[in-house]
């Protein structure tokens, strides 16, 4: 469960266990963070009495929620649920009173549940059931006025491009190459071999068109108010469909470039060199429609033209470094060392604060191949 509100969610006495009569062990109090706590059920004869609740309140205000555990009646057995009762707490998307099921987790595939809460008495809450597609439009008041280093942007891999924008991501690694028959393709390819390995995934055409979303709207119509980041690199610069696979020359990138710069529908325009990462979010998105920025990362031939949206990665500068491993814990801590390392936050122009873009490289490297 992660409290991301300005007040500490604050744990209720136990003797104040629901219907149940079961209160949960749980934890006390979520200042501002992350906790796990653990559900025990112990099997029972009679699971329809086998339950139980944990309280919160957060503190300052009359807002209460509860964590459920209960076993719940399907057709022909009993099923553990847990779920959150948003019994005097209303967010945007969920009305107070809700009980809304979030599942059941096993200890043994290592995926907990989760549930997050944020916001605030003054610009209202918001909880990870049923959260806005166009995020940003929504608290726009909240931080308008933070520069773009300071905004967290999701980002993720596993869904198409116009799959990934409607569940929040904002921030996309791009990777042209040539592949599949010559064609203008995207990739993710490894660079520190003799020979690259990795493969190809969606056409440049295809992104273009998810982003611009071609039937009827674009996502930008469709949810209006939204800042986009296409961080466009030569990570997996190769003509993939020849011997050796070799690194494009300006003259090959030139074409897929040109298609990015004409092909974006609303892009972040009129910025020429200034730090992108120094300016409020409001610049971007301020006239409530939002804008595509792309960021050209070691592509031979680019230059900037802000009147298409493209700009160089050095006005965008970046804190990115993999963990080269491939065992999840070392990588999830050492990222986790690196964005404490790199995200010392302070007052401008203090010598001790670090608060360069920072880039969470969630991402293994296979070291079983040579």
């Amino acid at each position: 469960m992660t409290g991301l509100t300005p007040c500490i969610l604050h744990r209720e006495s136990d003797d104040q266990s629901g219907p149940s009569g079961h209160p949960i062990t749980a934890q006390g109090h979520l200042p501002s963070e992350s906790a796990q706590f653990k559900i025990h059920f112990s099997y029972s004869l009679y699971p329809e009495d086998s339950a139980g609740e944990a309280y919160y309140r957060i503190k300052g205000t009359d807002k209460t929620f509860h964590v459920q555990a209960d076993y719940v009646l399907r057709p022909g057995w009993w099923e553990q649920r847990a779920m959150i009762d948003y019994s005097n707490l209303e967010t945007h998307g969920v009305r107070k009173g809700s009980l809304i099921d979030i599942g059941w987790a096993e200890f043994s595939n290592n995926q907990p549940l989760q549930w997050v809460l944020t916001g605030s008495e003054k610009y209202g809450y918001w909880s990870s059931h049923n959260p806005p597609v166009a995020w940003m439009h929504a608290i726009l008041d909240a931080m308008g006025d933070r520069k773009l280093k300071y905004i967290a942007c999701p980002a993720t891999q596993w869904l198409d491009f116009y799959g990934q924008l409607v569940r929040g991501s904002r921030w996309f690694d791009v990777r042209p190459c040539l592949g599949n028959g010559g064609k203008h393709m995207l990739g993710h390819y490894s660079v520190d071999r003799a020979t690259p390995a990795g493969g190809n995934g969606l056409s440049v055409d295809e992104m273009i068109e998810q982003i611009n979303r071609q039937v009827a709207s674009s996502f930008m119509d469709e949810y209006p108010g939204e800042l986009v980041i296409l961080d466009v690199n030569n990570e997996a610069g190769f003509y993939t469909d020849r011997a050796g696979t070799p690194r494009l020359t300006e003259a090959q990138w030139r074409p897929i470039m040109n298609k990015i710069q004409d092909g974006i529908k609303k892009p972040c325009k009129g910025f020429g060199e200034r730090r992108l990462d120094q300016i409020p979010l409001n610049e971007f998105m301020g006239d409530g429609k939002g804008c595509v920025l792309t960021v050209v990362r070691s592509i031979p031939g680019v230059e900037r033209d802000s009147d298409k949206g493209f700009y160089l990665a050095s006005q965008l500068p970046q804190a990115n470094d993999y963990s080269n491993t491939d065992d999840y814990n070392h990588m999830r801590e050492n990222q986790m060392a690196k964005l404490k390392l790199k995200r010392r936050l302070g007052p401008e122009g203090d010598p001790n604060t670090q608060d360069e873009f920072f880039v969470l490289s969630w991402t293994m490297t296979d070291a079983s191949v040579p």
